[in-house]
């Protein structure tokens, strides 16, 4: 055979090996098959979860000041809860900072026109009116938002939650994530806040939005499985 013919041969395997990189690079990762669940309790024993048999716990522990679980079987299935001290710590001291919706009273020593002149005192009065638990939850968006990862994120409703007892506040996102050579994909999902008496409590899950009818039920018992006081034999999830 010619040597012009071996060389057209190599040209087009090559386009054609090209091709294909682009055009399987560009599917969604094929989400791995469930098994049954089992629990998984953290190292500090500050909360246990329920998961896929084969969805592998990927967790961290610092001196029991924070904790982190993650799942992740592929690069567009995400679940993790970080538990951490330093919440807890920031919400106390929230808490304990006057509440400026009740200034400029008679009793107060505050000029209330001075003070209300100032600007974005309005601002500030709404700041002061929110709960610590309120506030722990914007500041979990505004990280998530932050984040190179987490391209054009949007926020959706905030609705009341409870996970073993204690209040929370779940919000629904949507973001852009980069996968494989395809560009960006849209991601769906929700971050939960929970504040106990020691710790706070981050949730956050999202998959493939093409993908979220398969893997939502999964996420969703997931997080229903958080029990966060595993220690208490009479503790459950929500």
């Amino acid at each position: 055979m010619p040597r012009i013919a071996y060389r057209l041969i190599w040209i087009f395997s090559a386009f054609a090996i090209i091709g294909f990189t682009f055009l399987f690079a560009g599917k969604p990762y094929a989400a791995p098959p469930t098994a049954k669940m089992k629990t998984f309790t953290i190292k500090d024993n500050s909360f246990s979860v329920m998961h896929p048999e084969n969805w592998k716990s990927n967790s961290t522990a610092s001196h029991d000041i924070e904790s982190e679980v993650i799942y992740s079987p592929s690069p567009d299935i995400h679940f993790s809860v970080t538990s951490d001290l330093q919440g807890s710590l920031m919400a106390s001291v929230g808490a304990a900072m006057p509440d400026l919706g009740s200034m400029g009273g008679d009793s107060s020593g505050v000029d209330a026109a001075a003070l209300n002149g100032m600007p974005g005192m309005d601002k500030l009065r709404a700041e002061s009116k929110k709960s610590p638990l309120e506030k722990l939850h914007e500041m979990q968006a505004s990280s998530l938002s932050r984040s190179r990862r987490f391209t054009d994120f949007q926020d959706g409703k905030t609705k009341p939650y409870a996970i073993s007892g204690s209040e929370a506040l779940s919000t629904d996102i949507a973001f852009d994530m980069s996968v494989g050579f395809s560009g960006t994909q849209k991601m769906i999902g929700k971050r939960i806040t929970v504040l106990t008496g020691e710790r706070r409590v981050s949730v956050l899950y999202y998959c493939l939005k093409e993908k979220s009818l398969e893997i939502t039920p999964i996420f969703e018992k997931m997080l229903k499985s958080l029990n966060l006081n595993p220690s208490d034999p009479n503790s459950k999830g929500v």
